[in-house]
């Protein structure tokens, strides 16, 4: 392997010198580096859907108000949650081999410590299959329950969602936070209890904090290259109202086709 040599990139970004550039690994580092950056996009972007669907959710049972049948929320909790961990799982995994990240740094060497447990939801995810018979005899649901607090005119509330089919009884034991903690507003302690395992949401996105540094040098694109480059071009197909192919976009909500490539940003 090409050893590394230290660049001082704190003329680029004005951040402490945490990466070691190399020409030679440049093509490997900038994949690395697009997958941890990207993992980190991801993780808050999930995470910011996830607080509107639970404050959604929390909002219109305070208010004794019904959802529309036609948006599945609990799916779009699942949706947003597992993506947190998925995404933190493969942070993890880009972290550890990533040329030119020192991982005996404190500050990464920390970010592992706080999400080690990220791993078992991971693994217990991979084996579903393997692991409903003991759920059943724990009366579990398969996809677990999340549970959080909302606070609302300093009232602070506490949910719990059992995702899918709930076998148990009802008689639920709420996992009621003890000792001084600060709240966070609308929504803090995100808790997802999965058989055996339990992982605080809201905590994982602290741990982000750790290596806000390093991904704010990655994002300055120390290595050049372009990112977000979109090319289009016409189909020379006819567009008809049922077609599988259009040459239109499907909702207003979608870019419309253009002709030229849009720059990188």
């Amino acid at each position: 392997m090409a050893k590394l040599k230290k660049i001082d990139l704190d003329k680029i970004t004005g951040l402490p010198n945490i990466i070691a550039l190399d020409k030679k690994l440049k093509e490997r580092q900038s994949l690395y580096f697009d997958g941890i950056l990207y993992s980190f996009k991801m993780i808050e972007s999930s995470y910011q859907g996830l607080i509107n669907v639970l404050s959604l959710i929390s909002e219109n049972s305070l208010n004794k108000k019904e959802l529309s049948q036609d948006f599945d929320i609990d799916s779009w909790a699942l949706v947003y949650i597992w993506s947190i961990i998925d995404s933190t799982h493969r942070l993890r995994l880009l972290l550890a081999e990533a040329p030119g990240v020192d991982r005996k740094l404190k500050f990464i060497s920390d970010f592992f410590s706080q999400t080690k447990n990220i791993k078992d939801f991971r693994d217990f995810m991979q084996h579903m299959n393997r692991e409903i018979g003991g759920l059943i005899d724990q009366k579990k649901p398969l996809w677990g329950s999340i549970s959080w607090i909302f606070t609302k005119e300093n009232q602070y509330n506490i949910f719990l969602l059992h995702v899918g089919s709930f076998p148990g009884d009802r008689s639920i034991n709420f996992p009621v936070p003890t000792g001084t903690k600060t709240v966070s507003i609308p929504i803090d302690s995100i808790n997802l209890n999965l058989s055996s395992h339990n992982i605080e949401i809201s905590e994982i996105i602290k741990s982000l904090k750790i290596i806000e540094d390093l991904i704010k040098k990655i994002d300055k694109n120390p290595l050049g290259y372009p990112r977000g480059v979109l090319f289009s071009a016409k189909l020379g197909l006819e567009a008809k109202e049922d077609s599988l192919l259009t040459n239109t976009p499907i909702k207003d909500n979608i870019p419309s086709i253009g002709q030229k490539p849009v720059d990188p940003v």
